[in-house]
């Protein structure tokens, strides 16, 4: 009766030592296992702690035996929730992400992963936002993967995609015969199964007012109540929340929680979209290359300079997901050992540019560029209201209605 089985039972070692195995765990296989002379494992059993409270277990009972003699066994037994967790964490896509795989160098991009290379060695709630298509989800694993909690699970939901009568049992789990249909023993949720790691909300704008009170009280008690249960149950995660939605425009409409809302945003993330960071598109382009060459076993010699400028003066209101499904496109039609030109690009992106076309390799287009990046890092510094555009027209010794010329001639809205 080793030191896990006095915690688990809340029986002190003296009182159980000498006592017959029935006494101190009814459920035990011990007895079962020596009068069939077979060793047992992985078996299901029940049994109450000191509480009174029902916990299961897995049971594997070993026979010891000295020939045909049989001298005793040893029953070890595991918490069932630990093997839920297991089997979560090996069936669950664990995806390595790591802030070198996150592409992009324009100034924007670095300024986030700084944000995100300083909040990942805490244990600080994060709100990230930003379009659909922007990597929100990247970011939340390189958080987790970089941090403290690195070695304990990252459990990712999107809520939106779960119907609402389902989503509850989904994150807290429940009892047995909480409702029609649920498991005879219950089952752990995801905030049990992400113990001492991260529980990553994705699209949380979507979650129902309901079930927004019971996360507010995981931030704010560190605890969870199972559906059909009444026990508190401490948890120990951290919580990083994603939306492409206006959450505070939900608020005016009384469809998000005020308090849940600031509960949420210690930490916010914005991710900008891809048009508003076009310099980093060679880098995904020829990141993108490499992938699907290795994928789909084709080789191909990169991407011609007329294409990549129809990459570059397209809009993406896909963002990168979209980029990356026009190169997987692309790769699947290009001949082997050729190069991508515009005619293996998908025809909706052959479709007239939102905004006047230009060619990276050209150095009057290039300073174009580099224009139009400085115009979007001021707007990101000092903001998009009318004051701030003065501010801005003001530190370019330029007229307000040249910045508003410039802003339209370069797509920036």
């Amino acid at each position: 009766f080793n030191q896990t089985a006095v915690k688990k039972y809340g029986i002190p070692k003296q009182e159980a030592l000498g006592k017959h195995i029935s006494a101190i765990v009814p459920g035990s296989l011990i007895n079962k296992a020596l009068r069939d002379g077979k060793s047992l494992y992985e078996e299901k059993i029940q049994c109450k702690n000191a509480l009174g409270e029902t916990i299961n277990l897995i049971s594997n009972t070993t026979v010891i035996k000295e020939g045909d003699n049989i001298l005793g066994a040893v029953e070890s037994f595991t918490p069932e929730e630990s093997i839920y967790r297991m089997a979560f964490r090996l069936t669950t896509r664990e995806q390595n992400a790591v802030f070198h795989k996150i592409i992009g160098s324009s100034l924007a991009m670095k300024r986030i992963k700084k944000m995100v290379l300083n909040v990942a060695g805490t244990s600080s709630t994060v709100l990230i936002t930003g379009e659909s298509g922007t990597g929100k989800e990247l970011f939340a694993r390189a958080i987790h993967n970089a941090g403290l909690r690195a070695k304990e699970p990252f459990i990712a939901i999107n809520c939106s995609a779960i119907p609402d009568s389902l989503l509850e049992s989904e994150l807290f789990g429940y009892e047995k015969g909480a409702f029609t249909g649920a498991k005879q023993d219950g089952k752990p949720g995801l905030f049990e199964l992400a113990k001492g790691g991260t529980v990553f909300l994705d699209e949380i704008g979507d979650m129902p007012l309901h079930l927004q009170v019971k996360i507010l009280r995981v931030l704010q008690e560190k605890t969870i109540q199972k559906v059909g249960g009444t026990k508190n149950i401490p948890v120990d995660v951290r919580i990083i929340a994603a939306t492409h939605q206006n959450l505070k425009e939900l608020m005016e409409k009384k469809l998000f929680r005020e308090d849940l809302y600031y509960r949420l945003n210690v930490i916010p993330l914005t991710i900008p979209p891809l048009r508003e960071r076009r310099e980093d598109i060679p880098l995904l382009v020829n990141y993108m290359c490499e992938k699907f060459s290795n994928m789909l076993k084709k080789e191909i010699r990169g991407i011609s300079q007329d294409t990549l400028s129809i990459l570059y003066n397209y809009s993406w209101p896909g963002n990168v997901r979209e980029l990356e499904n026009a190169i997987e496109y692309a790769v699947n039609f290009v001949p082997p050992g050729s190069i991508i030109t515009k005619e293996y690009l998908p025809p909706w992106l052959l479709s007239q540019p939102d905004v006047p076309p230009l060619d990276p390799e050209n150095l009057k287009d290039r300073m174009q560029l580099r224009e139009r990046q400085m115009l979007l890092d001021a707007l990101e510094t000092t903001g998009r209201t009318l004051a701030a555009k003065k501010e801005i027209a003001k530190n370019l010794n330029i007229g307000l209605a040249t910045l508003y010329r410039k802003l339209k001639k370069y797509g920036i809205k």
